[in-house]
């Protein structure tokens, strides 16, 4: 048996010949390749399958739902390292964005042509919005690390910013997944 892979979809077929048409994106066999079974090959399949912008774009996906359940779980116990916890997974999430914003843009333009379309558009401003959010929700911890411990504005505002964060990227995976799910059942 050969493991053939489209490579459109990047499906996994077995068998002696690839499939007349890929069960997943209508392809016919002129577009599957043989695919070994040596550690080689795997690591030049998982090399050509990367994208670095689904990996970069998912991390804030991550975790800032869980900053926020650190939070919650920090203002339940009072105790301080989840806060603290909090403050890194905000800064590092902020620290990613230009990546995913590039990597997005590049994506955009080599994989879909720089096709004209609202949701790459809404993608660029949600991902400027989420990148301005990181950057003051990170300044205001940094200006002010006892912010959650002390009552008044400047607390609510933080608490504003991060589940504004939290907003963009709901709506950032949202669209990612209709662009990407559109797509793939277009072709």
């Amino acid at each position: 048996m050969t493991r053939w892979r489209c490579t459109v979809c990047d499906y996994i077929y077995e068998g002696a010949q690839p499939p007349e048409c890929c069960p997943v994106c209508g392809v016919g066999p002129e577009r599957f390749v043989a695919v070994g079974h040596s550690l080689r090959g795997l690591i030049k399949e998982m090399s050509e399958a990367f994208v670095l912008h689904a990996v970069v774009s998912h991390y804030p996906n991550g975790a800032l739902p869980a900053a926020l359940l650190f939070l919650g779980l920090f203002a339940l116990s009072g105790e301080p390292s989840l806060e603290q916890a909090v403050f890194y997974m905000v800064a590092l999430c902020t620290a990613v964005i230009p990546v995913a914003l590039v990597s997005g843009i590049y994506d955009w333009r080599t994989r879909f042509g720089g096709r004209r379309a609202a949701v790459f558009y809404r993608k660029i401003v949600l991902g400027g919005l989420l990148q301005m959010l990181g950057l003051l929700a990170t300044g205001m911890r940094l200006l002010h690390p006892q912010l959650m411990h002390e009552a008044g504005w400047m607390r609510w505002g933080y608490l504003g910013t991060l589940v504004g964060m939290l907003a963009c990227t709901v709506m950032l995976g949202h669209y990612g997944g209709k662009l990407v799910f559109q797509w793939k059942s277009r072709r």
